[in-house]
């Protein structure tokens, strides 16, 4: 990605809500997702685990964002973008398969009742990632929380090998 275009990106994000709706066309490895602005944006709050430690972790998160609408919120509005150009956010996906779900045929707009899905804490519980302890943020506690009780049930990066 050219200076051009990072300067491009950060402006487009800076106008958006704290809130944005983007639509995900490609998942890279450790979590790097891609929407059709060509934005980039990795999991605020945990990391993932090298593909030797859970080869599922990246399929699954293909299978399960690739193409949907997800909804993009970030913990510290207005933060630059780490040295790959990505920014750090939260990240729910629409629940297209859910009776209520209200989303626009361009995919860019949704009803206040459509059923989002935070993927950070679903990851969490599938053993597919661990929580980020390096910084604070608010969810740290109910991360750490979700981390624990895969490792208790041993699921994902923790079942016995």
């Amino acid at each position: 990605m050219t200076k051009f275009q990072r300067l491009f990106v950060f402006i487009t994000l800076a106008l958006l809500p704290l809130h944005a709706l983007e639509k995900i066309v490609s998942v890279h490895a450790g979590g790097r997702l891609e929407t059709r602005k060509r934005a980039y944006f990795t999991f605020f709050g945990i990391t993932l685990p090298e593909a030797t430690a859970s080869p599922e972790a990246l399929p699954y998160l293909i299978q399960l964002l690739k193409g949907r609408s997800v909804r993009l919120s970030f913990e510290r509005p207005g933060e630059k973008p780490d040295r790959a150009g990505a920014f750090a956010a939260y990240v729910d996906f629409v629940c297209d398969t859910c009776a209520e779900a209200k989303v626009t045929s361009a995919g860019n707009t949704m009803d206040f009742s459509t059923p989002l899905i935070p993927v950070q804490e679903l990851l969490l519980q599938q053993g597919f990632a661990q929580t980020d302890t390096a910084v604070a943020f608010s969810k740290r506690s109910y991360y750490l929380y979700l981390q624990k009780k895969a490792q208790k049930e041993g699921v994902g990066m923790w079942a016995p090998r």
